[in-house]
């Protein structure tokens, strides 16, 4: 059996002050993930604590199941830095992408990973939250 190749950069993780003294922008970037050629970055408003991700395609060999690979590491980083920091992190998912609704909303794929604490669609998008607690 191989073991899955992912690449996971976490940035040193302050504290809550040295988050806020740090970083004078509201915004920033906490991981960078890659799998195959996707690529996924976590970000943080260092004030609220709300989260969002971005996930895009890059140059390299597509993997299957890459895109829940990315989201169960990403989903496993904010548990920890919600501990870390001991205040929970609201972490947010819109996307209109087909594709990628169909993922959040798919009970072996985004739900298992996030098991939301709330959904909304609307038209064509689909908006899941989770709250991470510490």
């Amino acid at each position: 059996m191989v073991a899955e190749r992912t690449s996971v950069r976490i940035r040193q993780t302050p504290t809550l002050e040295e988050l806020i003294e740090q970083f004078p922008r509201s915004r920033f970037t906490v991981a960078d993930i890659k799998v195959g050629n996707k690529w996924l970055a976590i970000t943080i408003d260092n004030k609220t604590l709300e989260a969002d991700s971005m996930i895009l395609k890059t140059r390299g060999n597509p993997k299957i199941g890459a895109t829940t690979l990315l989201y169960e590491r990403a989903c496993e980083i904010m548990v920890i830095l919600s501990r870390i920091m001991g205040k929970p992190i609201n972490y947010k998912f819109i996307t209109g992408n087909p594709s990628m609704v169909a993922w959040a909303l798919d009970d072996q794929r985004g739900k298992r990973v996030f098991d939301w604490d709330y959904i909304e669609t609307e038209g064509s998008y689909v908006m899941c939250l989770k709250r991470f607690e510490p």
